[in-house]
């Protein structure tokens, strides 16, 4: 009987692989890994027109940032041009005089302090006070 029963277990079996996972069957298409698309070397992404004035992205001094906006503001330089040496010396310039009394009280004014009178009668002695009549 244990004969008989091999004889039907193998008649309704089929072999199996030797792998339980096989490689698909031939109708399945195989799909390659995708591969990175390679950036050039010399690739530059597009930026705005607004951002592309801004520079290379390299991060900038804050006191240059400072002088350039100040020198844009004072018609130095124009709004997309950068700052060169000749642009940066007449700024120089700019503060190589002291400033009026008259301005000088302004500003104190302005910025609720007190000035000492010694030092600015000292500063009334360097830069003599010019007064222009109202015409």
């Amino acid at each position: 009987m244990c004969v008989q029963v091999n004889i039907f277990v193998d008649a309704i079996s089929t072999p199996s692989s030797s792998s339980v996972l096989s490689k698909p069957p031939a109708s399945v298409p195989i799909t390659k890994s995708r591969c990175r698309p390679v950036i050039p070397i010399d690739f530059k992404p597009w930026r705005s027109p607004r951002l592309a004035l801004q520079g290379s992205g390299a991060r900038r001094h804050s006191i240059s940032k400072a002088q350039r906006v100040t020198m844009k503001n004072l018609g130095i330089i124009e709004e997309e041009e950068e700052a060169n040496d000749e642009a940066m010396e007449e700024y120089v310039q700019l503060f190589d005089e002291l400033l009026p009394p008259h301005h000088v009280e302004a500003l104190a004014e302005l910025l609720h302090l007190e000035l000492a009178e010694p030092e600015f009668q000292a500063l009334a002695d360097v830069a003599p006070l010019a007064v222009a009549s109202p015409t």
